[in-house]
């Protein structure tokens, strides 16, 4: 369009005033990307490494609660509950751990496990069955265990009046980040089976004998519980709580990354209001000034046919140009500051992720929205030149 062509050769023409334009927008976008970078970067790091270990959801009962089936229905009736698995009493969930020629002695922490467990999420570990063990890193390198081979439970009476011995085939090892200390997963009836045998109960099933099993009545001393989500686990441990139970869980440090998240985000909101609003008086400052000085030009283009639609494209033309170039100025600042950042202030999380950084969807939202201001801008302007009659553009002259 004839308008459009006009805007480009001012944009080219009026160089000087053009490079101000381009400045003026880069100016003010790249910092307003740098900040939402930075705060998207490092939030974004910091949370996706709390959502990547599966412990940060996790929410302990302290002591030993007797758990009937009301008690357990209460909790898993709780919203948000991602994983709950009845546990024996802390007591009871302690043995030793050989290799299977009886080589090798580790004491280790039982843990019933189940479908779900997320602690199997890594690695997609199958959940152990009867006479299968999933290890902890710690309790596996002591042993020399690896996936496939054959490990020996053990555990006795405070008496020595008995000894439960039971062989189990290593069907997984966890991550060393995800379970510290030795500990050894298991399927939930072993742990039953091992707090009855301790109790001085009967095991048929591992050949032992004791009181009557059929007398024994038991109720889970513990759960392991875990949170769907990281953002759940604050209002699941109140919840909990209101139950009457205590708990110990990483609520705090949750809750303060959460408010941290919502604190910056209206940062960042009230620095880009205040950017963007002298970026606007700025800029039309800008566009009224190149154009003053186009009055004649503007003259002869109505007098010789030219709409009012024409001289609104040929302010638009200079304004979509300048706010290209602006915009592109814009990106590479970013790009360049990015790469500096992340280089020289790296976060230092395991993930390696970048301290500043914005996904493409984002740089598009941000790209879309300064065109427009820009445009919005021009637009402005070139509703005012527009409505000037030929003549009394000519007289101003």
């Amino acid at each position: 369009m004839l308008g459009l062509d006009l805007g480009l050769r001012v944009a080219f023409g009026q160089w000087r005033a053009s490079v101000l334009a381009v400045l003026i927008v880069a100016g003010v976008l790249a910092p307003v990307l740098v900040l939402w970078g930075l705060k998207t970067g490092t939030l974004t790091g910091l949370t996706d490494e709390l959502r990547g270990d599966p412990r940060n959801l996790e929410i302990r009962l302290v002591g030993d609660n007797r758990l009937g089936p009301a008690e357990l229905g209460a909790l898993a009736a709780l919203p948000n509950i991602g994983f709950l698995q009845p546990a024996t009493r802390a007591l009871a969930a302690r043995a030793y751990l050989s290799r299977a020629d009886g080589s090798g002695r580790e004491a280790v922490s039982l843990l019933p496990s189940g479908a779900g467990d997320p602690l199997l999420t890594r690695g997609s570990i199958p959940v152990p069955g009867g006479g299968e063990a999933v290890l902890s890193s710690r309790a596996a390198a002591a042993l020399r265990l690896s996936v496939g081979d054959s490990s020996r439970l053990s555990t006795q009476r405070e008496n020595g009046a008995g000894r439960l011995s039971v062989d189990l085939r290593v069907v997984g090892i966890l991550d060393a980040d995800l379970s510290p200390s030795a500990q050894t997963l298991v399927a939930p009836q072993l742990l039953e089976e091992i707090e009855a045998f301790l109790d001085g109960f009967a095991v048929p099933r591992l050949g032992i004998g004791g009181r009557a099993a059929e007398s024994r009545v038991s109720a889970p001393s513990s759960a392991r519980l875990y949170a769907s989500e990281i953002e759940a686990v604050p209002g699941l441990v109140v919840a909990i709580e209101h139950l009457g139970y205590d708990t110990l869980s990483q609520s705090a440090d949750i809750e303060r990354l959460l408010a941290l998240g919502g604190r910056l985000d209206e940062i960042v909101a009230v620095l880009a209001a205040l950017l963007v609003a002298g970026c606007a008086a700025a800029l039309g400052a800008n566009v009224l000034a190149v154009f003053d000085r186009q009055r004649r030009a503007i003259a002869l283009l109505r007098l010789m046919g030219g709409s009012r639609g024409t001289v609104a494209c040929f302010v638009l033309g200079f304004g979509l140009a300048t706010g290209l170039a602006g915009l592109g100025a814009a990106l590479g600042t970013f790009g360049a500051a990015c790469g500096a950042i992340n280089r020289f202030l790296p976060l230092g999380l395991a993930s390696q992720r970048p301290s500043c950084l914005l996904p493409v969807p984002q740089l598009a939202v941000a790209g879309s929205a300064t065109l427009a201001l820009v445009l919005l801008v021009t637009l402005v302007a070139a509703l005012r030149f527009s409505a000037i009659p030929p003549a009394g553009a000519l007289r101003a002259e």
